[in-house]
């Protein structure tokens, strides 16, 4: 599917999208629809000859065009067709619309913030279950599998394509507790588990994480995770507009530091990782990445993820201890809206 939006007022927008797919088009506010044939091999009407016909009619064929091109982008189209595209166009100039793109997602609309507070609203439903349920013996798929499928009840959008996407690994395998799928290793007694990610509703992402220990958790365990906690609580009681970026991640490093973690601070500085938090909407990640480097301010209607961690040694594959949680909120005029009101503590099991 492809938009085409004339930055001048006197021009319409025009949607391009397969043969069949006609009903995708309910929710949209463009009226110009254009077809290709989807189910009809040889035909004329092919993806790369109704975009070319639907620029050219525009008056476009001398223009300066932004596509999703830029770093983090994911084009709608295949290489070659993008190729064909600037064959058969050559007085067009393509550009990135990376950098505007970005900053106007970063502000959502009224609506896109219901969506994602939908999705945050099933997400803590189902981390709420799989907690419940988690023991030893049991294994990261089974509890996976608890997870979704209460999401997967309380979303009317559950059938439609890629409805959560969860993360979920455990110490006992892995000294890096993120960013790994779900394994068949069953949890062993003191243990911890990450459990990351979220539902998608409407095409809106969740993307929060909680910890919990399989018993009693060690006394590192506890500690990092309560200053990531802390850390990052401390960051979301400034959060309002106008606030800096680079001020969060000050805010952080100065609770750290009282709490005693001045080492792994500096480490992680030396190694050059001051990574706080993000943007969360039609993806998980999204501008602005708050860090101690980020220029900007924060808006109302941004939607952000904290998540602060305080690792004991980087790189990550030398990491034996990194615990933290990640909260979603929405800004508003004079503060938040915390959108994953779940409880922040190491969830333990009974023995």
């Amino acid at each position: 599917q492809f938009a085409l939006l004339p930055a001048s007022g006197d021009r319409e927008p025009s949607l391009m999208i397969a043969e069949g797919l006609e009903e995708t088009t309910r929710t949209s506010w463009i009226d110009d629809l254009r077809l290709w044939a989807q189910y009809r091999p040889g035909s004329e009407r092919t993806p790369l000859s109704v975009l070319v016909e639907t620029i050219r009619g525009s008056g476009l064929d001398r223009a300066r065009i932004a596509a999703e091109i830029g770093p983090n982008d994911r084009m709608a189209a295949s290489a070659g067709l993008y190729e064909g595209l600037k064959e058969q166009l050559p007085l067009v100039e393509f550009v990135s619309c990376y950098e505007v793109v970005s900053e106007v997602r970063a502000v959502k609309s009224d609506l896109e913030v219901d969506c994602i507070r939908r999705a945050c609203e099933i997400t803590c439903k189902g981390f709420e279950a799989g907690l419940r349920e988690l023991r030893a013996g049991m294994s990261e798929k089974e509890l996976t599998h608890v997870i979704c499928s209460t999401m997967l009840k309380s979303n009317p959008e559950g059938v439609a394509a890629h409805p959560w996407s969860i993360f979920l690994t455990t110490s006992g395998r892995s000294p890096v507790l993120f960013d790994a799928p779900p394994s068949d290793y069953r949890f062993k007694k003191g243990d911890t588990v990450w459990i990351d990610g979220g539902a998608i509703y409407k095409g809106y992402w969740c993307d929060m994480l909680r910890c919990a220990s399989i018993g009693a958790p060690s006394e590192d365990v506890e500690r990092f995770h309560e200053v990531s906690r802390r850390g990052n609580e401390a960051c979301m009681e400034m959060i309002r507009p106008g606030i800096r970026y680079a001020e969060l991640w000050d805010r952080f490093v100065q609770v750290c530091r009282e709490m005693g973690f001045s080492s792994e601070i500096d480490r992680s500085l030396d190694f050059g990782y001051s990574f706080l938090g993000h943007s969360i909407g039609l993806s998980p990640h999204e501008q602005p990445f708050i860090t101690a480097e980020a220029r900007g301010c924060i808006e109302e209607n941004m939607t952000l993820s904290i998540e602060g961690c305080v690792p004991d040694i980087l790189p990550w594959s030398k990491t034996r201890t990194a615990m933290k949680s990640e909260d979603n909120l929405v800004v508003t005029a004079d503060g938040y809206e915390l959108l994953t009101p779940m409880s922040r503590d190491l969830w333990v099991t009974p023995d």
